[in-house]
């Protein structure tokens, strides 16, 4: 059994704290350096499901948080495992 755990991508406050003075941490976004980050981790795991998915009883199980920012980094994980 193999277990991932992955935080999510660059988010505006992580780049300009001030954001955190207009949004409510639950709404923040990634950045675009959170994208590219994203859809690197979503390729990595394409090649590691690819591998263990030959084997029998495989299961792949993706649990996230509500939050925007977590739903925009999961997104091309999910784009590429379907």
């Amino acid at each position: 059994m193999r277990i991932y755990l992955v935080r999510h991508a660059e988010s505006e406050s992580q780049v300009d704290l001030s954001v955190l003075l207009n949004k409510q941490d639950c709404d923040q976004e990634i950045t675009v350096r959170g994208w590219n980050q994203a859809h690197a981790v979503a390729e990595w795991f394409e090649i590691q499901i690819r591998e263990f998915a030959k084997n029998p009883g495989f299961l792949a199980l993706l649990i996230r948080s509500p939050w925007k920012r977590a739903v925009q980094t999961s997104a091309p994980i999910i784009e590429r495992l379907g």
